[in-house]
């Protein structure tokens, strides 16, 4: 990967960042009036501890989009496909870990990791990690191999 791909894989990041922090807000509250529930269902587990979980999963995100996807040259379609889905496992684990070390370490919080674990809501937050994940890598790779900006089709005749 040349330096212009990297920066512009650097660039790329926040938006993409910011296009999950969106796709999460809108997919949880549609699952909400779906379910009929709220994302944790806990009573006493505050007011804070649901935003801190999706902040956690946002900023795994957009670690990985901003240190390890300028690094790495995805040849082929198998390597970003991975990359993808460990970015995904990545965002859950942080999504799921905050949740229970900050719900606290008793025999509650093991019940809150298994109805974590089991919830819709968590799914999405991988599914939706994975997803920006290629999409990000696809636009770096096709400014890779374009060196100026977006054509449309009649203006190549030209």
């Amino acid at each position: 990967m040349d330096a212009d791909q990297r920066n512009y894989a650097r660039a790329l990041a926040p938006f993409a960042t910011a296009t999950y922090l969106a796709a999460l807000v809108c997919a949880f509250g549609f699952l909400a009036l779906l379910f009929g529930g709220d994302p944790i269902t806990l009573p006493d587990a505050g007011l804070l501890l649901g935003p801190a979980m999706v902040g956690v999963a946002v900023l795994v995100l957009l670690a990985m989009l901003l240190f390890a996807v300028p690094g790495r040259r995805f040849r082929d379609q198998a390597a970003s496909t991975w990359f993808g889905i460990w970015t995904g496992v990545a965002a859950w684990a942080g999504y799921v870990l905050t949740g229970v070390i900050a719900y606290g370490g008793t025999v509650d919080s093991l019940d809150f990791a298994v109805t974590l674990v089991l919830s819709p809501f968590t799914s999405i937050v991988a599914l939706f990690a994975a997803a920006v994940t290629w999409a990000d890598i696809a636009l770096v790779r096709r400014r890779g191999r374009s060196a100026g900006p977006p054509r449309w089709p009649w203006e190549e005749r030209t």
